[in-house]
C-alpha cells in the first residue's frame, strides 16, 4: 500500500461501528466485485458509495485480511446485469455528506454525518437506456442490499411515477396481480371505502 489516504466513514454502518472511523483505506486501489462468474473492477471511491461494500472492506482491513487485491463476492444477491447498472449509477452520482441536522447537539462530530440526496434528478440522467420492469425491481433489491440510499429512493420514485395515475385495477394489471377477492367481497370492500 504505497499511496494511502484517510477515508472516514461518515454514516453509521450495520456493523459494530466506532472502531471503523479511523481506519486507513488505499484509495488508489481497485475493488473487484464478483457476481454471476463475472468480475467488475471499480475504484474504491465508487465501491464506497455502497455502505454494505464499504463495511465489508472496513471489516477486512480491521481484521488484517486485506492486500492490494480487494475482492467482494455478490453472488446470489445481485445479478451481473443489474450490477452493471448499479456501477454506472455510482460512477455518475455525486455522493455528498453533511452534518446530521436532526441532532440536538450543536457540535456534531464527523461520525454523525448522513448521506445527502442531491436535488431530484430525472431517471434518464443516470441510465442511458430504458430499463424493463424486472430490471427496475432488480435495481431496487440491489440498492437495498448494497445500502445505496439515493439509488433506492430514485428507483422507488420511478415505480411510484409509473403507478400514481393508475386505478386499483390498473395497478393489479401493471404488476400482474390476480384478483384474490371474489366479486361479493370486492363489492363489500368498495362500499366500505366509499363510506370512509
Amino acid at each position: 500500500m504505497d499511496n494511502i489516504s484517510d477515508i472516514r466513514i461518515c454514516q453509521s454502518l450495520p456493523y459494530p461501528a466506532n472502531v471503523f472511523y479511523d481506519l486507513v483505506v488505499p484509495t488508489d486501489n481497485k475493488v473487484t466485485l464478483r457476481t454471476d462468474g463475472r468480475d467488475f473492477t471499480v475504484d474504491v471511491a465508487v465501491a464506497f458509495k455502497s455502505l454494505h461494500i464499504k463495511g465489508k472492506i472496513q471489516l477486512m482491513i480491521h481484521s488484517g485480511k486485506v492486500d492490494n487485491n480487494l475482492v467482494i463476492s455478490l453472488d446470489g444477491m445481485v445479478s451481473g446485469h443489474v450490477l452493471e447498472l448499479v456501477i454506472e449509477y455510482c460512477e455518475k452520482h455525486p455522493l455528498k455528506y453533511e452534518k446530521d441536522v436532526r441532532s440536538s447537539d450543536a457540535d456534531v462530530s464527523d461520525d454523525e454525518c448522513i448521506e445527502v440526496t442531491p436535488t431530484p434528478e430525472t431517471w434518464d440522467a443516470y441510465f442511458d437506456k430504458k430499463v424493463d420492469l424486472p430490471t427496475l425491481f432488480g435495481l431496487i433489491l440491489a440498492a437495498d442490499y448494497l445500502t445505496i440510499r439515493s439509488l433506492l429512493d430514485l428507483t422507488c420514485e420511478e415505480v411510484a411515477d409509473m403507478i400514481k395515475v393508475k386505478t386499483a385495477d390498473g395497478i393489479c394489471e401493471f404488476f400482474k396481480i390476480e384478483h384474490a377477492l371474489i366479486p361479493s367481497e370486492e363489492e363489500r370492500l368498495r362500499r366500505y371505502i366509499s363510506m370512509t
